[in-house]
Formats: structure tokens, C-alpha cells, sequence
């Protein structure tokens, strides 16, 4: 009678497909899937849907400890916002930081504006950056669905082992797109049912845990979880990658 929603990094979660037919769908949102995500309408709440729109750019734009980038990113959702919840997308934020570049009388803004434009076009013509230029919302369960699987094979992470400071930029964006994905499938946990219990499972969770905006994605999911019969299942290379406070509490 509960629902269940996997993380599938690895393309291993087939058998319930198989073994549960129509009460199981598999998402493919790997490179090749052929789906496009538009980060900006995963939550009703706009608040959440800037946090995380905010947070997936932060990751993707490489604006991690530059002010002036995040300024810049920030003021540009800001107007995007304010527009009506169709024409939010990708699209029409390169529009807004255009705005910025144009109107702005700061000029580091500005020069980090311009560069966020010349970041995402670039993006555009990979296979991993174009998967964030749909402009609709991806509806996870169906009526007769109780289980979602949702397929990121195909998206390029680095090692357990690899230093952070020598991810590649593939990389970089694959982290960036897998936080996006955990994200997304959280809001569409906590949309379901409260009273019917829900379980998230999170393979290869030290993806995840290996950036700040994950860990406190992970934390609140854990915390709000509670209230939400959501019970969160961390799958891991090693359980040192979780030796965190919030985890181990």
C-alpha cells in the first residue's frame, strides 16, 4: 500500500519493472533518454522552487565562493519569478541575465552575468546540459504506479576516490544534474499522500553527500521526513562516506 521512489545511478533497478509490470515506472533521465528537465517548476512552493533552482546553477555555473556570480544568478531568477509559471524556463533565464548585462550598473555583476550567458550556451550543446532546457514539469507517478524508478545511468560521476579539485567538467555538471534529479524526485515524495508511508532510496548517496547543497538536501529530507512518512534509504560504496553528524544522528 506505500510508495517507493529509487535514485538508479546504475541501471539495476529492472527487476521490479519485471517482477510488478504496471505498478513499476522507469524514468530515463540519463543523456540519451531523450527527456529535458526544466529546473525552475518542481515545487508549488516558490520559495523551495528558487532554492533549488538557485542551488542546481550555483553547481552547474561553477559559482561556489563567487559572490558576484551568485549575485548575478540570484537577481536573474528573481525576475524570472515574477513571470507566470509557463514561461519559466531555461530559455527565458539567459533572457533575465541578458536584462542584467543590459541594465545593470554593477559592473562585476554584469561581467559574471555575461559569463553565466556564455556558461549555459555552452552547456547547451552537450548532452548533459541540454537535459535542463525542457520547459515543462516531469509527472513521476501515474494512477496505477506505486513504485518510480528514476534511470541516471548515463550521467557522468567521478570516483569515491578523485579529489573534488580535479573533477572534470563533465563531472562537475553530472553532480550538479544528479543533485537536480534527488531534488525534483524529494518534491515528488513529499506531494504524495502523508498518511501513506513512502519509501526514498538514494543509491550511490556519497554523490550526494559530496557537495554542500546535497548534504543539507539530505539532511532535510531526513528531518521533514518524519511528518511525511518518508522513510529515506541511503545506499553507499562505504559507510564512511556518510560519517557525517547529521547522518549518524
Amino acid at each position: 500500500g506505500g510508495y517507493v521512489l529509487a535514485i538508479d545511478p546504475k541501471g539495476e533497478y529492472w527487476p521490479f519493472k519485471k517482477l510488478f509490470k504496471d505498478r513499476v515506472k522507469i524514468v530515463d533521465l540519463s543523456p540519451r533518454g531523450g527527456v529535458a528537465i526544466n529546473p525552475f517548476v518542481f515545487s508549488d512552493d516558490d520559495i523551495t522552487s528558487i532554492s533549488i533552482a538557485q542551488n542546481y546553477l550555483t553547481l552547474a555555473l561553477n559559482a561556489t565562493g563567487k559572490e558576484n556570480r551568485i549575485l548575478a544568478i540570484s537577481q536573474a531568477l528573481e525576475r524570472l519569478y515574477q513571470m507566470p509559471t509557463s514561461d519559466r524556463y531555461m530559455e527565458n533565464f539567459i533572457n533575465k541575465l541578458q536584462e542584467i548585462v543590459n541594465e545593470n550598473s554593477y559592473d562585476d555583476v554584469q561581467r559574471e552575468a555575461r559569463l553565466c550567458i556564455s556558461l549555459l550556451e555552452s552547456m547547451r550543446r552537450t548532452n548533459i546540459g541540454r537535459m535542463v532546457f525542457g520547459r515543462d514539469s516531469i509527472s513521476l507517478f501515474g494512477e496505477k504506479e506505486k513504485m518510480v524508478v528514476v534511470n541516471i545511468k548515463e550521467i557522468p560521476r567521478p570516483d569515491p576516490e578523485t579529489d573534488p579539485s580535479r573533477y572534470t567538467e563533465n563531472e562537475k555538471q553530472g553532480i550538479a544534474l544528479i543533485y537536480l534529479i534527488t531534488a525534483i524526485t524529494r518534491e515528488a515524495a513529499f506531494g504524495l499522500p502523508k498518511n501513506i508511508v513512502k519509501l526514498f532510496a538514494i543509491d550511490e548517496a556519497w554523490v550526494v553527500v559530496s557537495i554542500s547543497e546535497g548534504q543539507n538536501l539530505l539532511a532535510e529530507i531526513i528531518r521533514m521526513g518524519r511528518s511525511f512518512n518518508l522513510i529515506p534509504f541511503l545506499i553507499s560504496q562505504n559507510v564512511t562516506d556518510l560519517d557525517k553528524p547529521v547522518f549518524k544522528n
